[in-house]
């Protein structure tokens, strides 16, 4: 024989000692009547409701002994010692009883029934003792709402000779065997002869049912706010579990959960181009009932570097740096063009407007999505853009054709591959720009044809 099956056998022995010793009670007893105020082993003949707590009882709290009777505790306790082969409440052959509202606790069995048909057990607690409710050959009985937890065997345990009996709604949580056992064969839930509907069972040290399928984890819903995400047109999620859950707008509610569930919000949603939303609090958790949740998503837009032509390096810097090129909300980002070998930085564009020419450094707002592209030319094509930039400045004439003709005859030393003299001329190009800053240019222009030029000059090998 199992350890199983020599449990149960001695649980049925105890059980049978217990009835030898109730029945001799019935005989022997000067007690048997409906008392008007039950004590430790009395029996209840008719309708009874207490009005105080009983115990702690040795033996037998109540016996109910009459047919179609009520036993209601009215929420007071029967409490027990602990003693092998007690129970709180005995109904042992009586038919059409109803025992409610009882909190029972401290017995080996908090209320056992046999011998009995159509019962009502409802809303009952059998907490902390060996069993919570047992019952054998009983049939056709309701129990319903009742709470039994902490039993050091099963919470709920329906033996030889139980059929046809329902079990609805019923908890049955840390108990030390099982939540709810069953033993009988038949056509009711999971084979066995009884039906189990809505029973909750959870953390029971051997299992939740024997056999499984008779209860399982109550379910709720949570509902997951979100703020910073544009309430339509953009879909975010979340996932509970293992599952992932979608929706738009500023919250999702999921049903049907169970247990204890860790969450996680979606880490990154993308909004229109160049937009997305990063979650940056209340991004994670756990819920194991029902509850609101909220996270909250900072706005980001996208910063695009690059240059002209496309591909040169090295490429241009962006401080504070981006990996993903996106940045909050609201940052200023400044952009640095770097020396590229054969080529001279000429300007900025940001969103397809030039910025000041040979400013190698702008900073960029990030107010929505931009573009920004460091432009380059060859020392040749950036001389015609020195040019250009000099004859936009209107310059006085006599100033301007002493410029010209020594940026026209770089660009000559240029074509021809006379590069000492094309930085010479370069040199004095300067030379000359510096000595009338301040006087016939301002410093400004000053400074942006200087640069200019030394830049060109930088370029040449």
């Amino acid at each position: 024989m199992n350890t199983r099956n020599s449990r149960i056998m001695g649980v049925r022995h105890v059980v049978l000692i217990s009835i030898l010793m109730m029945s001799a009670f019935a005989i022997f007893s000067p007690t048997v009547f409906a008392s008007a105020d039950p004590s430790c082993g009395s029996f209840i003949t008719s309708s009874t409701t207490l009005t105080g707590d009983i115990g702690p009882c040795s033996v037998v709290g109540l016996y109910v002994s009459g047919n179609d009777i009520t036993l209601d505790c009215a929420g007071h306790t029967l409490s027990g010692t602990g003693a092998d082969g007690s129970a709180g409440i005995v109904a042992s052959g009586p038919s059409g009883v109803t025992i409610k509202n009882c909190n029972v606790t401290g017995f080996f069995q908090g209320i056992y029934m046999d011998f009995s048909s159509n019962n009502i057990l409802s809303g009952n607690t059998v907490n902390g003792n060996t069993f919570g409710i047992f019952m054998q050959r009983t049939s056709g009985s309701a129990i319903t709402d009742n709470t039994a937890d902490g039993n050091s065997q099963d919470g709920v345990f329906m033996g030889f000779g139980t059929s046809g009996n329902t079990l609805t709604g019923n908890t049955a949580n840390n108990n030390a065997f099982y939540g709810f056992e069953d033993s009988t064969t038949g056509s009711g839930t999971s084979g066995t002869g009884n039906t189990y509907s809505s029973d909750v069972c959870n953390s029971n040290a051997v299992g939740n049912s024997r056999p499984g399928g008779l209860c399982g984890s109550p379910t709720f819903s949570a509902t997951f706010d979100q703020n910073g995400i544009p309430s339509s047109g953009t879909t975010w999620g979340v996932t509970v579990g293992l599952s992932h859950y979608t929706g738009t707008g500023t919250s999702i509610t999921v049903s049907g959960l169970s247990g204890t569930l860790s969450y996680i919000y979606d880490s990154t949603v993308a909004g229109s181009a160049g937009t997305h939303y990063t979650c940056n609090t209340g991004c994670t958790g756990s819920v194991s009932g029902s509850a609101t949740e909220s996270a909250s998503y900072a706005t980001q837009y996208l910063l695009t570097v690059a240059t002209s032509p496309s591909g040169l390096t090295p490429s241009p810097t962006a401080s504070p740096a981006s990996s993903s090129g996106y940045y909050d909300a609201g940052t200023s980002v400044t952009l640095t063009a770097n020396t590229v070998p054969g080529y001279i930085f000429i300007d900025w564009k940001i969103d397809g407007t030039d910025q000041s020419l040979f400013t190698n450094m702008v900073s960029v707002t990030m107010n929505g999505p931009h573009d920004g592209t460091a432009v380059y030319q060859t020392p040749q094509q950036a001389l015609q853009s020195l040019i250009t930039l000099k004859e936009s400045m209107g310059l006085p004439q006599g100033l301007t054709t002493s410029l010209d003709a020594k940026l026209n005859a770089a660009s000559d030393s240029l074509n021809s591959g006379d590069d000492n003299t094309a930085k010479n001329q370069l040199n004095a190009f300067i030379h000359e720009v510096n000595a009338q800053a301040g006087k016939k240019i301002t410093q400004d222009q000053a400074n942006q044809l200087m640069s200019g030029a030394q830049n060109i000059i930088n370029s040449i090998s």
